[in-house]
Parts: C-alpha cells; structure tokens; sequence
C-alpha cells in the first residue's frame, strides 16, 4: 500500500502560518501583561474569535483571569 507524499507547503502556506503564529503570540504577551494566568492566556489567545480589549478590560476592572476567561468563552 502506497502511502501519500507531504505536499511541500507553498510559500502562501508558510506566510499564513507565520502571521496566524505571530498574531496568537502577540495577543498572548497583551493577555499575560493584563495579569491573566498563563493557562487562560494561551486559551484566549488561541481564540481569535475572543474580544482582545473586552479581555484586557474585563481583567483591568478587576475580574479575576479564570472568570473573564469563562465570561469570554
């Protein structure tokens, strides 16, 4: 049985997956320097759909980073 060779990624392959990476580390450092736990960080981070200011907000009103994280999600 033949197994299928890896389609080398196209160029616009690896710029989409360079700028994606790059936008979920972005948003993760803005996460963390709000004062979120790492753990609901990387969560929020990774959900692109997620409000990155209403996150900031939430937290620099004084909701807890596990609560906004679950009011968010």
């Amino acid at each position: 049985m033949a197994t299928p060779e890896a389609r080398p990624a196209s160029w616009e392959d690896s710029v989409v997956s360079v700028t994606e990476d790059s936008v979920v580390r972005w948003r993760m450092l803005v996460l963390l320097r709000a004062g979120y736990a790492w753990d609901d960080a990387v969560e929020l981070a990774t959900e692109t759909g997620v409000d990155l200011h209403a996150a900031v907000d939430l937290v620099n009103r004084g909701c807890a980073s596990e609560t906004a994280r679950r009011i968010l999600l």
